[in-house]
């Protein structure tokens, strides 16, 4: 079906009464972000939804017009997307201080993202969205050719679209205890070496397996690394032979039941054997039909838990660097070019906060330091007094686009956390394929980069940036396991690895995949001191 990309969310009707997929078709080149995430759902749901520019539809359809005949008799659409578990990268380099002690032992982090949304899969420039790291190398430069007394920390982080995950990675690593790093390096360190026993014990398998004397050891290790492969492949056949008795019964189907019945059998028999040494013929070929995959398995676990030791050595080295340090103040930037200035926040839409959360005395001196570096407007640009709202205006009336921003997730973990972000703009274009270089304020934009660095030279140059108060700690970490219910179990035992999990709280979305071993975790979740929402 063809439908307006302006008709909202019409599309659902299509869906009710039988459309299979739905093209958007989009009268101007770069709708704003609003018509995308309008379409957005909740929950999954198995329906395609294309977009193309009326332009280019029109190559393909013809001159589009409202009609009672298709408008083409036969339509293939392929699309293929499916969730990865990729291993994303947080970038930081540290400029040291010229105080004593290493800067006094105080430390300064300046953090924007930099990637960017996309509502459609590799059509996202992010040229505005770009404000915010450009920003931080201007602000980089700065500072390395001047040095302030504290010492300072740039990050760039990544994963912004999933509910600034490279910053709640970020804030997890910096705030997380030597002994819980330690405590994981050691469990993922006998995960591998069991991985590794397992591979060892399949690779050396020699046929025959039977001789003078049985072997109950190697037998045991040969059971252990083909158990879940075994399980897997019992429940595999379990379904074919529920699909073919809900079939139509023929004589063949008969058949068929009557065999993949007995493939099962042979199946349990080997998960029940207490050796592979005197295997019947059957039993024989479908354990060695069965170690390739075994094999596979093991292999694709041990390079799971690669993966995290490598994401945890790199947690435990940036651990390391901060430690000497006290952490003064966190930074977020959340800029774009179009705007009447910069606010400071503590807060935003990440975590719907208590009303009993209030945190304006904590940011009182900051806001006074913020001020007074600030000076008068660069232009367009000038500082906007939002620490401190008042009567006439609250703080989430700056902000038109609701935004996630990374002061939250800072303050969250009990640190003075702030966001600079621009003020009076909605960033219509964000995550669409309008947010081009053409709709960039180049003018503002550099106007606005000199108040940013003002307002950081500030921070990093003020005395004491809080009165002794700092928020409250409820940044949570949430570690679970996902498993499947085998055909004919009783339990969920089964490791459900490569399991894309969306779990929520409030509205917010958080995202992961179960690993190999079908452990999963989310990071960065709001306790029940801050917030009513449960994850």
């Amino acid at each position: 079906m063809l439908i307006d990309f302006d008709s909202g969310r019409n599309w659902q009707q299509l869906a009710s009464l039988g459309a299979r997929a739905v093209i958007f078709i989009a009268e101007d080149q770069s709708p704003g972000r609003i018509f995308f995430s309008e379409k957005k759902e909740l929950t999954p749901l198995q329906f395609p939804c294309f977009w193309l520019p009326r332009s280019q539809a029109e190559q393909i359809f013809g001159h589009l017009e409202i009609r009672e005949s298709p408008q083409s008799a036969h339509v293939q659409l392929q699309a293929r997307s499916v969730w990865q578990n990729q291993l994303a990268k947080n970038i930081y380099a540290l400029i040291e201080g010229t105080g004593p002690q290493r800067g006094g032992k105080n430390l300064i982090i300046v953090e924007a993202f930099f990637d960017t949304e996309e509502f459609i899969v590799g059509n996202s420039p992010g040229a505005d969205a770009a404000a915010s790291i450009a920003t931080l190398l201007e602000v980089a430069k700065t500072l390395a050719g001047h040095p302030r007394e504290r010492s300072v920390l740039l990050v760039a982080t990544s994963g912004q679209a999933q509910t600034l995950a490279g910053m709640r990675d970020f804030v997890w690593s910096i705030g997380a205890r030597s002994k819980d790093l330690r405590d994981q390096k050691q469990h993922l360190q006998k995960e591998l070496q069991a991985a590794r026993t397992n591979l060892e014990t399949l690779e050396n398998i020699v046929f025959p397996l039977g001789g003078t004397t049985r072997d109950p050891d190697r037998d045991a290790l040969i059971a252990k690394a083909i158990k879940q492969s075994l399980d897997h492949s019992v429940d595999e056949v379990s379904r074919q032979l529920v699909q073919l008795r809900l079939g139509t019964q023929t004589a063949e189907t008969k058949r068929l039941i009557k065999q993949t019945a007995n493939r099962r059998l042979i199946y349990r028999r080997l998960s029940w054997a207490e050796g592979f040494d005197r295997l019947s013929d059957e039993e024989d070929q479908l354990f060695r039909q069965l170690l390739p995959k075994a094999v596979a398995r093991n292999n694709m676990l041990a390079d799971d838990i690669r993966r995290q030791q490598q994401a945890l050595q790199s947690a435990a080295g940036l651990r390391d660097m901060v430690r000497d340090y006290q952490i003064a103040a966190i930074i977020s930037l959340h800029l774009s070019s179009h705007g009447n200035g910069i606010g400071g926040f503590h807060r935003g839409w990440l975590y719907n906060l208590k009303q009993t959360v209030n945190r304006t005395a904590i940011y009182s001196p900051l806001a006074e330091i913020l001020e007074q570096a600030a000076g008068p407007p660069v232009g367009d640009a000038a500082y906007q007094d939002t620490l401190r709202p008042g009567h006439l205006r609250t703080w989430d009336s700056w902000l038109l686009d609701k935004p996630n921003l990374g002061g939250e997730v800072s303050a969250l973990a009990g640190y003075l956390g702030l966001s600079l972000v621009t003020t009076g703009d909605s960033r219509a274009f964000w995550g669409t394929p309008g947010d081009t270089v053409e709709q960039v304020d180049f003018q503002y934009l550099d106007d606005q980069t000199k108040l940013a660095a003002r307002l950081v030279a500030g921070i990093t140059g003020a005395g004491n940036l809080s009165n002794g108060n700092l928020p409250r700690d409820g940044f949570v970490t949430v570690t679970a396991r996902a498993n499947l219910l085998l055909q004919g179990e009783l339990f969920a035992s089964y490791p459900a690895g490569g399991t894309t999990i969306l779990a929520y709280q409030g509205t917010s979305m958080f995202y992961a995949m179960a690993g190999e071993s079908g452990t999963f975790t989310i990071k960065g979740v709001a306790d029940k001191k801050n917030v009513l929402d449960k994850l």
